[in-house]
């Protein structure tokens, strides 16, 4: 019986390490939309863009938190520099700018519920506003 409890313990563990899998949504930043992936497993989470290649479509990703804070990014494994947008209650309250490959520590401002990445190169180009509304489809 012990066994059993067991292995039902570490298969539910391991399907919420690695399940569900990220989907794809439209995020409007100010009025201007982009296609973004939201991770909704902690292992894509964890990732966020590291390794991806700059592909429109690719290169953006929205992380929503169940409590609000401080959260902590880094830029391990990243390929291309990002904008990362800072967000509060369905607006954006920071922005940080042009964050380059590397093992940058980047900490959000308290109250963070979301965040969303984005590569600088695709920010420039929808000419993205660094303040305003956010909304997710």
């Amino acid at each position: 019986m012990i066994y059993l409890l067991t292995f039902i313990a570490i298969a539910l563990s391991v399907a919420i390490v690695l399940l569900p899998p990220p989907r794809k949504i439209t995020v409007s930043v100010g009025g201007v939309e982009v296609k973004a992936i939201e991770p909704r497993s902690l292992v894509g989470k964890a990732a966020g863009l590291m390794g991806r290649k700059n592909r429109v479509g690719e290169n953006a990703m929205l992380f929503r938190f169940f409590i609000p804070g401080k959260k902590t990014f880094w830029t391990a494994g990243m390929n291309f520099p990002i904008d990362i947008f800072w967000i509060k209650e369905g607006e954006i309250i920071s922005v940080s700018e042009n964050v380059g490959p590397g093992m940058d520590i980047i900490v959000s401002p308290k109250g963070t519920d979301s965040v969303l990445e984005i590569s600088s190169s695709l920010s420039r180009k929808k000419a993205l506003p660094k303040y305003g509304k956010i909304i997710y489809r």
